[in-house]
């Protein structure tokens, strides 16, 4: 072999090991995940938090961890409702929403360089990620109305909220996460597919 073929051998080696890499399939919680692991690799939290509804997952939290407990308690839910409503969209409340977010990005079962990768695959959530993420229901007779009201909003204002457990093979980690869609907008154009939670 002369060394001219040696050159060009070596050259399609080195592009070949350059290659960026791609989503590991079409789909669109692929392609998320893909763009997520790149934005990890550099830390660049602006544009990441920008693939989260940070909107949706504030209220979804205010439901989870405020209202819910409170299921059978009418009255005191309504109050918390009414005292947690003023940060409802409220950029500081926003930012602090997206904070955490971004803090459930920086464990060890996110493994940014396989995401960035193309090489995390999205399935079925296990046996264990049961009773995750699931969207509240309003309930007329068992909720106050501005609380009825809260999660009808809430409930309606998605298309699609579905949850994935996401494995990468090499390092053998998983997580779970959940994602959202809305509705079309008033002009009928398909809105794109965000993040809500990542957890372990």
């Amino acid at each position: 072999m002369n060394r001219f073929t040696i050159s060009i051998l070596s050259s399609v080696l080195l592009l070949g090991a350059c290659a960026i890499k791609g989503p590991n399939t079409s789909a669109p919680e692929d392609k998320l995940l893909y763009d997520l692991g790149n934005l990890l690799m550099v830390q660049d939290k602006n544009t990441g938090l920008g693939l989260y509804d940070l909107d949706v997952r504030q209220r979804w939290e205010l439901w989870d961890s405020t209202l819910k407990p409170l299921a059978k308690k009418m009255d005191e839910q309504a109050a918390a409702f009414a005292a947690a409503a003023p940060r409802l969209g409220d950029q500081a409340a926003l930012m602090t929403v997206g904070n955490e977010a971004w803090l459930e990005l920086q464990q060890p079962f996110v493994d940014a360089p396989e995401l960035a990768a193309g090489r995390c695959v999205s399935g079925p959530p296990s046996k264990e990620d049961i009773g995750r993420g699931i969207m509240p229901k309003e309930d007329e007779k068992k909720m106050a109305a501005e609380v009825g009201q809260f999660v009808f909003g809430l409930r309606t204002s998605v298309n699609w909220t579905p949850a994935f457990r996401v494995t990468c093979a090499k390092s053998g980690t998983s997580f779970w996460v959940q994602m959202s869609q809305r509705k079309k907008g008033p002009d009928g154009a398909e809105q794109p597919l965000k993040l809500l939670r990542v957890l372990k």
